[in-house]
């Protein structure tokens, strides 16, 4: 017995699929096991972004990450631990008479 399914989200078919078929501008690209198939080098040329596929340490099974069309970003450095904190944004209160150009409000 065979069951045909298409699906998109990629890790879902790495999780179910016994074979798989990947497309590219309607033919096939490659074909064969999920391991075989869904490879950073096959999805990178199929949907032409990097894409990184590791397997999860715990399960064994695959995870598909686009990287998007520049790459990973990199994450924002830390502060250092002497920076001070960024002061917040004033805002105005309401309630307060309005000062003129120049001058400030007492």
């Amino acid at each position: 017995m065979a069951v045909g399914i298409v699906l998109h989200d990629l890790d879902h078919a790495a999780r179910i699929a016994d074979q798989v078929i990947l497309l590219r501008r309607g033919h096939v690209h490659a074909a064969g096991t999920a391991a075989k198939v869904l490879t950073g080098a096959h999805l990178g040329e199929v949907y032409e972004i990097p894409v990184e596929v590791t397997a999860d340490p715990g399960s064994g099974r695959l995870r598909i990450d686009a990287l998007g069309r520049h790459g990973a970003r990199p994450a924002a450095a830390p502060a250092p631990a002497d920076a001070e904190p960024s002061a917040a944004p004033t805002v105005p209160d309401p309630g307060a008479p309005a000062s003129a150009p120049g001058t400030t409000a007492r």
